[in-house]
């Protein structure tokens, strides 16, 4: 078994930039042993953090293989990779890369929530480690409130947290003063053990001078590897001096061994002392291949992080959720006031429409006064009252359907407003069996209808228009023969044929009017019927009125009360369902649009989660989860919004609400919809960062 974490031969990585090919890395071989402290210093553009890339399995070299703790990783596949960063390695940053809304407790305990332990001991680990680093008292702190020199500690706290083989600083200690240097050093040696590696990257001398070894990089090769005062402190100046790579054995042992062997002494820190124990302890190491790797439930997990990310981030994501909270609101009302209406005009109509009957005279002549009182008077009109499930018989004549109504002279005699309207006589029990409501005075009586007095009841809408005050007295023309006005109706708009007419008694007439020259049409018995009964009886009343000649008369049976219900207003709901459905799609461009902004703001809390062993499924599940719970939350907010509309609606107009499961069920799921169609997008975008990137401290 080797004694080596790091073995890493013969590495080459290029880039293509437009038309030319940038090499990196030539030709780079080096081996790491356990318990040591490496340095890698080099300038910018040496291809140190190209290096430290693949040594941290976030890239891949071109040509060459790396072996990390016995394991090919050329090997490997992704989620593999990703199983083995997860395990054996730790990452610390020079930016921290730490997540801003979890706290100090939360940040640490990330990769242990990756790998799936019990709550249990991922609390024992980070008590263990937050004690020794002495954060404690900051376990659960928000990240903000931190010190730069707290913050490191975090890092190297959840870097260690995992107990990893191999840890790879990149710039730890590039944003910290020279105490706060010293002690992330410092640090970084006491975590090293008997199986662990460290490798810094460090632009500064002085830090790896507190190094054992030191690679110094140039134009993407291993230009030196010498180990420092520090690590032959024991040993005399001659030795201690650097060794370059090209005088270094053909066989890569390691240069603390060679010194070893040359002066038959130990290296300090019982380096070569220590030798056979760690490598029984590689031994150790070698068992758990990345087969071997305990699985990680990593769906959970993100399905777990994308909810603590979406509380976290409410406030923020409340405008997100407006888009989804007025389409889905705008849906449930349409919706829903649509149903509550129907039921109100089907309830209604069931009162008047439903239950009333029109019996047509189909004879083309006029009626004269004698004809129509006789009719009222008749056996046939009787028994018609008689039918089961008559409640009311009414007998209608139509003189004139547009008439000149003016209303009474001034105080210089002139008529000055005149109106249109229809002309009909009836029955006294008109008002009642078409169900108006009289707001005025009163509606005339048999002895009016017997002496032929020429008196009107007026239709509020044609009362409004003559500008007809409510007081007695008052007089119209209708055709310029002058009635007295003895009340106003508010009529029943269901009823169509007598909306915004004037009522007189049965066989009155104004004297203009003569025979059928005003252009009277209609001779009708409208037929009051107890709910359910309107069809039995349009049957029979032909036949109750005129056995001899039944066909004389035609009965308009009104349309069944679901039937109306499906009928009304199907255009205008057509229209708002529309509008609806483009509020949605807006709203889902919406949360599109914000999660992939939010992608390209938290790209380093991807690449981060990446780095640390999560898969690409993992952060695709994520992601697509936040976009879901966001819609869902405004789904929520927007059919609570929608049922208060209704609520109120139907409250102000004393009408009945009518929210059903369906509508809220279709108001959900078309949230969850959009939720899941705005969140694909952004989820592969996050899905395919790359950590190397993303991750570059600058």
């Amino acid at each position: 078994m080797s004694a080596y974490s790091v073995q890493a031969q013969n590495l080459s990585k290029s880039f293509t930039q437009g038309d030319s090919t940038i090499s990196v890395l030539k030709d780079l071989s080096v081996n790491i042993g356990y318990g040591e402290v490496v340095a890698i210093l080099g300038p910018s553009g040496s291809g140190k953090s190209t290096l430290l890339n693949i040594l941290g399995l976030l890239s891949e070299s071109d040509t060459g293989s790396y072996i990390l703790n016995g394991q090919n990783t050329a090997e490997l596949s992704a989620v593999q990779r990703a199983q083995l960063r997860l395990h054996r390695i730790g990452f610390i940053f020079q930016a921290f890369h730490l997540i801003d809304h979890k706290s100090v407790r939360k940040n640490v305990e990330l990769p242990l929530e990756y790998m799936g332990l019990s709550r249990a001991e991922k609390t024992r680990r980070v008590d263990a480690i937050l004690q020794r680093l002495g954060l404690t008292h900051r376990a659960e702190a928000s990240i903000k409130t931190l010190s730069g020199g707290e913050k490191q500690r975090v890092a190297i706290a959840r870097a260690f947290i995992a107990e990893p083989t191999l840890l790879l600083c990149d710039e730890p200690t590039g944003s910290l003063d020279e105490e706060l240097t010293q002690e992330v050093i410092n640090l970084l040696r006491e975590f090293t053990g008997q199986q662990q590696s460290t490798i810094v990257v460090t632009h500064d001398p002085v830090v790896a001078a507190q190094c054992d070894r030191v690679l110094r990089m140039h134009e993407g090769r291993l230009a030196e590897d010498y180990y420092t005062e520090r690590a032959g402190q024991q040993v005399s100046s001659t030795v201690a001096k650097k060794v370059h790579v090209e005088e270094a054995p053909t066989d890569q042992i390691p240069l603390r061994e060679i010194l070893a062997a040359a002066y038959s002494m130990p290296m300090p820190y019982g380096r070569v002392e220590n030798y056979q124990v760690a490598h029984t302890d590689t031994r150790v190491v070698q068992q758990h291949a990345v087969q071997n790797l305990p699985s990680t439930p990593w769906w959970r997990v993100s399905l777990s992080e994308a909810w603590d990310a979406t509380v976290h981030r409410v406030r923020r994501n409340l405008f997100t959720m407006l888009g989804v909270i007025l389409g889905i609101a705008s849906l449930v009302l349409t919706v829903g006031l649509t149903a509550t209406i129907s039921g109100q005009l089907a309830e209604s109509f069931d009162v008047f429409r439903a239950r009333h009957l029109v019996m047509t005279d189909t004879r083309k002549e006029a009626p004269t006064r004698s004809q129509l009182l006789e009719l009222s008077r008749s056996e046939g009109y009787e028994r018609v009252h008689q039918l089961n499930g008559v409640t009311g018989v009414a007998l209608l004549n139509q003189l004139s359907e547009g008439s000149d109504i003016q209303n009474g002279p001034d105080n210089f005699g002139e008529r000055s407003v005149n109106v249109t309207a229809s002309v009909l006589g009836a029955t006294p029990n008109v008002f009642e069996v078409e169900g108006h409501t009289l707001t005025y005075g009163r509606g005339f009586d048999e002895g009016h209808v017997e002496r032929g007095d020429k008196v009107v009841v007026v239709s509020e809408s044609v009362a409004k228009k003559l500008g007809i005050p409510r007081e007695e007295g008052i007089n119209v023309y209708i055709q310029g023969d002058m009635f007295r006005v003895i009340g106003i109706v508010q009529e029943n708009p269901s009823i169509a044929l007598s909306y915004g007419a004037v009522y007189i008694p049965l066989g009155v007439k104004p004297s203009t009017m003569d025979g059928n020259s005003s252009g009277a049409k209609h001779t009708q018995i409208v037929i009051t019927t107890q709910a359910g009964a309107a069809n039995q009886v349009a049957e029979e009343a032909p036949y109750a009125l005129s056995p001899e000649k039944p066909s004389r008369y035609t009965v308009g049976v009104p349309p069944e009360p679901k039937t109306l219900r499906e009928a009304v207003d199907t255009q205008q709901r057509t229209m708002l369902i529309a509008m609806s459905v483009i509020t949605l799609i807006i709203g889902a461009m919406g949360i599109m649009n914000t999660f992939l902004v939010a992608v390209i703001e938290r790209r380093r809390e991807v690449g981060l989660r990446l780095a640390l062993g999560m898969r690409p499924a993992g952060i695709l599940v994520q992601i697509a989860a936040e976009t879901l719970l966001t819609s869902i939350m405004g789904t929520i907010f927007g059919i609570v919004v929608a049922i208060n509309g209704i609520s109120i609606v139907s409250l102000m107009n004393h009408w009945t609400p009518i929210i059903s499961t369906e509508t809220i069920a279709s108001g959900f799921i078309a949230g969850a919809v959009v939720g899941l169609l705005a969140g694909i997008y952004p989820a592969l975008r996050a899905a395919r960062i790359d950590p190397a990137t993303t991750l570059a401290a600058g």
